[in-house]
């Protein structure tokens, strides 16, 4: 790949994004949709049931089941680090499924930290300022991938990726934006059509149409949303690793005058 040798402009980092998701997507879809299978399982049995409006959180059963909920947010990081090596593999030309889930299983106490870490900072930055809490969400997009790619500690690879997002954050901002808004506008005419397919299942009791597109057809295009996602953040942070020696764009500047006030 071109990428990761020298700077690339944006655009340039979104269609190699989407040009790897489409080389890895066959891999990546199955990955995903071993996650979709697992967490809707432990939602179920765990967290919530199967109403005449389809899936829904009871309160009684997710109270009396707490201590599923860390495992429940474990999970997909321990997926999401399994799909970031297989990026690496195919990248290299050599793709080892065995070899990720080693990676992922051998890294898994750091992945137990990136979440907790992760966690405590988010909810503190938005608990006291809003902005620092977006902040660190967009920094922390690369505290995973680090950790799995670099083959860096959890603390490590905090210091790592807050080096690397710095001084590109509004770039970051962006690049991690705009897949999530292009996917919303491509999904707005189907969840219209589909709203009023549930409303007129409701009204004629055909429920289990409710359930089909609660559980079927959201999850289906979770697995090609997030291998899209992966995809690009693999290939801008690959990107970010060329920019370390630039300087800093003009608002990220402004941006970190800003946070030295506070």
């Amino acid at each position: 790949m071109e990428i990761g040798k020298s700077p690339q402009p944006m655009i340039k980092v979104l269609m190699k994004g989407c040009q790897l998701w489409l080389k890895t997507l066959p891999r990546l879809f199955f990955i995903t949709f071993v996650l979709v299978i697992i967490t809707s399982l432990i939602s179920y049995y765990f967290f919530g049931t199967i109403t005449d409006r389809g899936f829904t959180l009871v309160a009684n059963k997710t109270v009396q089941n707490w201590y599923i909920i860390p495992i429940y947010f474990i999970i997909p990081l321990y997926f999401l680090a399994i799909m970031y090596d297989q990026l690496a593999g195919v990248d290299k030309n050599n793709p080892s499924i065995k070899r990720s889930i080693y990676v992922a299983t051998k890294n898994l106490p750091n992945i137990i930290m990136v979440m907790l870490v992760s966690a405590v900072l988010f909810m503190t930055g938005m608990a006291f300022f809003l902005i620092p809490g977006i902040i660190l969400l967009v920094i922390l997009q690369f505290y995973l991938p680090i950790v799995i790619l670099d083959k860096k500690n959890w603390y490590s690879a905090f210091s790592r990726c807050t080096d690397l997002v710095w001084g590109n954050w509004w770039r970051t901002m962006t690049i991690v934006i705009l897949p999530f808004i292009a996917v919303i506008l491509l999904l707005l005419p189907l969840h219209y059509v589909a709203y009023n397919f549930i409303i007129h299942s409701i009204a004629t009791h055909h429920l289990s149409n409710v359930i089909l597109y609660q559980l079927g057809i959201h999850n289906l295009l979770l697995c090609f949303y997030l291998p899209l996602i992966v995809s690009i953040m693999y290939v801008h942070l690959k990107d970010l690793k060329t920019r370390e020696d630039l300087p800093d764009s003009t608002f990220d500047k402004a941006l970190a005058h800003v946070l030295s006030v506070w």
